[in-house]
């Protein structure tokens, strides 16, 4: 039965693991949908200063709704240090029970 004493460890790893990737892949998330709107700005005032109105705010409606897709801070879970998770292997998985 000493394999009962380590399954709420095994639990809790997971949790932090399953955190960790989640704050990653939402940082990547972020980035791209910073170059998008970093694009869309730049052709929205391309489309101003060439008096295309009504596409400079097309534009302007793409880059609120890209905007409006960020998850809030409170919607992230906070990035956990770079050691928490490290053991997390096939083997702490798979490992002895």
């Amino acid at each position: 039965m000493h394999y009962l004493k380590t399954l709420p460890d095994l639990v809790t790893k997971l949790e932090s693991f399953e955190e960790i990737e989640l704050a990653k892949v939402q940082d990547q998330i972020a980035a791209k949908g910073a170059a998008v709107v970093e694009v869309l700005r730049s052709h929205m005032d391309r489309e101003m200063r060439s008096g295309n109105l009504d596409t400079a705010l097309a534009l302007k409606e793409k880059i609120t709704s890209v905007l409006a897709m960020k998850p809030s801070d409170e919607e992230r879970p906070s990035s956990p240090s770079k050691d928490e998770g490290s053991d997390m292997t096939e083997e702490f998985f798979v490992g002895p029970v």
